[in-house]
C-alpha cells in the first residue's frame, strides 16, 4: 500500500499543484488546533509536504465548517471531537489556489491517535511551549489565531 501511495503522490500531486497555479481556484478548508494538556497535535501529510501542520482539509458541498473540522479530524487521526471553537479565518494562496481556511480549537482528554495511512504519514504531540517541528506557514497562522505566538 505504501508503494502505491508514493507513486500516486509522485505523479498526481504535482499535476494538481500545476492546475492550482494556472487556474487559482477558490477553496474552503479547515484546520483544527487540538490540545491535550500542554501539547498540540501535529500531522505530516503523505503528499508533497515536508512541513508539519494541523489536522484538517477541505469542506464538502452542503457541509458546515464545524462539521468539516470534526470529519477531517476523525478521518485523519481517529479522534472524535464533540466541541470545536471557531477562532477565525484567513486567506492562504501558497499552493496557487485561493484557500480560505477557518481555524478551530478543541481540547481532548486522551492523546490516542489512529492515523489514516493514506493521507497522513506521521503524527506528533508537541509541547506548545517548546515546539521542535518544522511547521508549515498555515500551521503558524493557525497558532496566531488561537492566541499563541511562535
Amino acid at each position: 500500500m505504501g508503494f502505491l501511495i508514493n507513486v500516486v503522490n509522485f505523479f498526481v500531486y504535482p499535476v494538481v499543484k500545476l492546475y492550482w497555479r494556472i487556474f487559482s481556484p477558490p477553496a474552503t478548508g479547515v484546520k483544527v488546533f487540538i490540545q491535550y494538556k500542554d501539547k498540540v497535535l501535529f500531522v505530516q501529510n503523505s503528499y508533497g509536504q515536508k512541513y508539519w501542520t494541523l489536522p484538517g482539509g477541505g469542506v464538502k458541498k452542503n457541509e458546515s465548517l464545524e462539521e468539516a473540522a470534526k470529519r477531517e479530524v476523525k478521518e485523519e487521526t481517529g479522534i472524535t471531537l464533540n466541541k470545536v471553537i471557531n477562532k477565525g479565518s484567513f486567506l492562504y494562496a501558497g499552493e496557487g489556489k485561493k484557500d480560505t481556511i477557518t481555524v478551530f480549537f478543541a481540547e481532548v482528554d486522551s492523546d490516542a491517535v489512529t492515523l489514516d495511512s493514506i493521507e497522513i504519514k506521521k503524527a506528533s504531540w508537541e509541547r506548545i511551549s517548546s515546539l521542535t517541528l518544522s511547521q508549515s506557514p498555515v500551521a503558524k497562522k493557525c497558532f496566531e489565531l488561537v492566541g499563541y505566538k511562535l
